[in-house]
């Protein structure tokens, strides 16, 4: 029953497109996985060695959910150190609550957390940074030797992808998301970092089987994708997308093997005021 209700939501090209498209965020993810791990440690070990002062731990135990006034002065200091390598270092940019200030002079992964988008606080090593966190970290730090329109190009495609409320994409969409990846792809490779095979991948994607032996693997694809969705849709209060949210429960809902999936999220999360207003209006 439940291949056959994936084969059946695969029957609609606009949504398998998306499926692809979600396909090709995390091959590029993947791949350019090694090299971020890679140049974030250089970057957290350059700074050590410019400033010996900011090997020390800070013993006051910091925190980034207060005011940045607060800080102690290690952790001051390595604040102003993040802004300096910020291509865009504002406060609508940065999010400090994503960070334990406290770890900045231990842990790498920490400071690579203050150039994600928001809600990255749990991400504690890179295999679970999806490719949102990873695009942003590209854009936001300009340690890395990277052309910054190429990562935004691909950034917007993700967001237009991820918000997308009927989750469908059609083939001009596709073809300039595929552009846009092939040329970031292809950027980096010539510029820091092999991804000949990454590279292959995203242009071998082309269809998604529903077939049998197929079928578990694109199931699985499906549920991180809407799982991510759902996620992002449900992180941030002050700009959540009510329309979208609707109609992601209303698709799981609508759809047995899906409500099941996500039967735990659909019973934890209530309709907010703003969502009960638009099912009335």
């Amino acid at each position: 029953m439940a291949h056959q209700q994936l084969a059946n939501r695969l029957n609609n090209s606009g949504y398998k497109n998306w499926l692809k498209a979600g396909q090709c965020l995390l091959v590029l993810a993947g791949g350019i996985a090694p090299y971020i791990e890679h140049e974030i440690r250089s970057f957290h070990e350059y700074v050590l060695n410019q400033n010996t002062q900011l090997q020390r731990r800070c013993h006051s135990g910091c925190s980034s959910k207060g005011k940045l006034s607060f800080l102690c002065p290690l952790c001051s200091e390595w604040s102003k150190v993040i802004l300096r390598y910020h291509r865009q270092p504002n406060v609508s940019t940065v999010n400090w609550d994503n960070c334990s200030p406290a770890l900045w002079s231990q842990d790498h992964w920490e400071l690579a957390k203050a150039y994600m988008p928001k809600g990255a606080y749990k991400k504690s090593a890179l295999h679970q940074c999806d490719a949102s966190a990873l695009l942003n970290l590209l854009n936001f730090c300009n340690w890395f030797s990277v052309d910054p329109q190429l990562v935004r190009e691909v950034i917007c495609c993700r967001n237009e992808l991820m918000h997308s409320s009927e989750m469908c994409m059609d083939e001009g969409w596709m073809k300039r998301y595929h552009g846009a990846l092939l040329r970031l792809l292809r950027h980096l490779h010539h510029q820091v970092v092999p991804l000949d095979e990454a590279v292959q991948q995203i242009e071998e994607v082309d269809s998604v089987s529903q077939s049998d032996t197929m079928a578990l693997s694109v199931s699985q694809l499906e549920a991180e994708l809407l799982g991510e969705r759902l996620r992002e849709l449900l992180q941030d209060t002050e700009t959540q997308d009510a329309e979208c949210l609707l109609r992601l429960r209303e698709f799981l809902q609508a759809n047995t093997d899906l409500r099941e999936r996500f039967s735990e999220e659909l019973q934890q999360e209530q309709f907010r005021p703003q969502e009960a207003a638009a099912m009335s209006s």
